[in-house]
């Protein structure tokens, strides 16, 4: 009934889940039909890719790389069955906030020891980045970290 269990945190988004009659409509929805919540997924992880391109753009400046990359994380999905551990990297990574400046959004900040990546909610999220970390290497210039997660996120959302 939108409190914490002693001794847990609760972010403003989790209460708001709880407590927001929108928010509780979007909930119910997705309980009721997890397809939808994995459409839904899917297609705003995608907006997210773009940033502010146009798709025409997006996919005409980096389209065989972009097409690799997905091919290549699909394969270690596949294998290491790490869905659900590469959606919540990125989850956890778009939920970040600088209180110094504002800031806050997917931008891969937990990818540096010590900071958020040692919070306590963060807990076995370096083994995502562990597993992404030679994509990153490799295509470090092409893409950002922040793009090779939140695209590892999409692709687990397809392939599970």
């Amino acid at each position: 009934t939108g409190k914490a269990a002693e001794g847990q945190l609760m972010l403003p988004s989790d209460l708001a889940l709880l407590n927001d009659p929108k928010m509780k409509t979007l909930v119910e929805l997705y309980a009721a039909d997890e397809g939808a919540f994995f459409e839904d997924f899917a297609a705003a992880f995608s907006k997210l890719q773009e940033f502010g391109m146009s798709a025409k753009r997006a996919t005409q400046t980096n389209v065989g790389a972009y097409e690799y990359v997905r091919h290549l994380l699909k394969d270690l999905i596949t294998e290491k069955k790490c869905g659900p551990i590469l959606i919540r990297l990125s989850w956890h990574d778009a939920g970040t906030w600088d209180a110094s400046d504002g800031s806050g959004g997917p931008r891969a900040c937990m990818r540096h020891g010590g900071g958020e990546a040692g919070f306590a909610a963060n807990n076995g999220l370096d083994i995502a980045r562990g597993l992404l970390q030679p994509i990153c290497d490799r295509y470090q210039g092409r893409f950002t970290v922040a793009d090779v997660w939140s695209l590892a996120a999409v692709v687990a959302v397809e392939a599970m």
